[in-house]
């Protein structure tokens, strides 16, 4: 997706990049948790040592902050927080407004925006994703986000396929019909 060793003006890494360290149930304990909560590498600090010493990264929790660009890139993190259980059990599988609305701040902005999205399972994206230059699902990554900004810049070339469908509908699940699917089993790099 990005060369890691040119020069560049000014991209911008958002929302969710400076703490990765979310870690799904039964990992730190029974419901995860966030924050600075054991050893490991953040998705930005994983980016800012791929780029070139040229390159300003810049750092922004929703985007309000930046000045109009055109045409730089804004890596968006979303996501679900930690759960585990019930305590993860949802009416609905909706990106939450606030990761939603930074992308659209940062889209008005003139940004390009690759939107990253942590989670255990599929999340309604299908009303979005037209909307976003890149997409990837890195699922639960653990705390190394090196291994993100690796594949980001090309560093390592992934070839992970979905193990299962990704429906239209999120709450359809695996059973969900050819005709209500977003991606099918298989689908990936």
């Amino acid at each position: 997706f990005l060369h890691p060793h040119a020069a560049t003006p000014d991209p911008l890494w958002s929302r969710g990049l400076g703490d990765v360290y979310k870690r799904q149930g039964w990992t730190i304990n029974w419901q995860g948790g966030q924050g600075d909560i054991t050893v490991g590498t953040t998705i930005l600090d994983g980016i800012k040592k791929s780029v070139s010493a040229d390159t300003n990264v810049i750092y922004s929790i929703d985007g309000k902050d930046l000045a109009m660009a055109e045409d730089e890139l804004a890596v968006v993190v979303i996501g679900e927080d930690p759960y585990t259980e019930f305590f993860g059990d949802k009416d609905n599988l909706d990106l939450l407004n606030d990761d939603i609305e930074t992308i659209n701040t940062l889209k008005n902005k003139g940004y390009k925006v690759m939107v990253l999205l942590i989670s255990g399972r599929p999340m309604n994206i299908a009303d979005h994703i037209n909307s976003w230059d890149g997409f990837a699902a890195v699922w639960l990554p653990g705390t190394e986000g090196d291994g993100i900004s690796d594949i980001l810049f090309g560093d390592f070339q992934s070839s992970g396929k979905l193990s299962y469908p990704w429906p239209i509908k999120a709450e359809y699940g695996a059973n969900a019909e050819d005709k209500d699917l977003l991606f099918n089993f298989g689908f990936g790099l």
